[in-house]
């Protein structure tokens, strides 16, 4: 899908936002005009699904800003292939620093660990494509989730850890100089349409993603923004809707279970009750995901595991 200027809303007086599938965050810093010819520092925020998305990116850049930009860094929420897909266009044309949390730097620079967890193997082809496996890019900093970064028009920069969907989401938060906050909240909460269209959307950590939509909750700002959904003045809402569908998954395996099932047979029962046709990508995604869920209501004591004939059942706890 195409990037154009047209998508772009000012958020705020220093930040932007490329509204689509993947929102992706524009934070100016002109610092000292004089300094500077007026020229901005530019920080992105995710960088779209592939090397075309860094173009288009980098296109919109050079519309916005036709006096020149330069490019200083991406922060990655996570290491998903549609938020880091573009890194590595984008740093090789401009040289930019990339920023991620420790625990998500591996997948920026070894994207296959995504589809080789997802599946939990060696990935088959059909899941090795540029949808699930993002190009190789260089991580130059870790973000400290204990420290700002102090950019030179006075604004600041603060890292959020949000994990539960991934490793280590990290929310980023951008604070002007006159206090206007806007949160950029990657994948730890999903817009009305993505609940409404998928309603299992991909978690790797249940219990954590639960804490967190409940954090998101105490973090003011003039403004929200989820890399897949609209932006929002109140997160409560959205926040809650996120955790009734985290919920409802929750009893439709509980209920599931009252009859012993494998893996396998809780996906199709899962999938059937939701009225969703599996393709390839949605049964690994689901089927991990639903996997994730097994072990957290299992470490809660709520279900219990045993092998039988070679085959690993999962039932309510009597």
């Amino acid at each position: 899908m195409g990037l154009f200027v047209e998508d772009v809303e000012q958020v705020s007086s220093s930040v932007k936002v490329i509204k689509n599938v993947t929102n992706i965050g524009i934070i100016t810093d002109f610092g000292s005009p004089s300094d500077k010819k007026n020229i901005p520092d530019i920080y992105l925020v995710d960088s779209a699904g592939d090397s075309d998305g860094g173009k288009r990116i980098y296109r919109v850049l050079s519309e916005l800003y036709p006096e020149g930009f330069n490019l200083k860094a991406i922060f990655c929420t996570h290491s998903n292939s549609d938020h880091i897909g573009g890194n590595y266009w984008l740093q090789q044309k401009t040289a930019c620093k990339i920023w991620s949390s420790l625990r998500e730097r591996g997948s920026v620079e070894y994207p296959f660990l995504e589809p080789a967890l997802v599946w939990g193997a060696y990935p088959f082809k059909e899941i090795a494509t540029k949808h699930f496996v993002a190009k190789e890019s260089v991580v130059t900093d870790i973000m400290d989730f204990n420290t700002p970064l102090f950019l030179d028009d006075g604004s600041k920069i603060e890292f959020i850890h949000l994990p539960g969907h991934y490793f280590e989401m990290a929310g980023i938060l951008h604070t002007s100089a006159n206090d206007e906050r806007i949160l950029f909240l990657g994948d730890a909460i999903f817009g009305r349409h993505v609940i409404k269209k998928y309603w299992i959307p991909f978690l790797f950590d249940v219990k954590t993603f639960k804490e967190t939509l409940e954090k998101i909750k105490t973090i003011p700002a003039k403004l929200y923004v989820p890399s897949h959904g609209d932006i929002h003045e109140n997160i409560e809402a959205l926040s809650e809707l996120n955790l009734i569908a985290v919920l409802e998954t929750e009893k439709s395996i509980l209920d599931a279970l009252k009859q012993e099932r494998t893996a396998e047979e809780l996906l199709k029962y899962i999938a059937d009750l939701n009225g969703i046709t599996l393709g390839d990508g949605q049964y690994v995604l689901i089927g991990s995901t639903l996997r994730s869920y097994l072990a957290y209501l299992y470490n809660e004591g709520l279900i219990c595991h045993f092998i039988r004939d070679n085959k690993m059942y999962w039932s309510v706890v009597k």
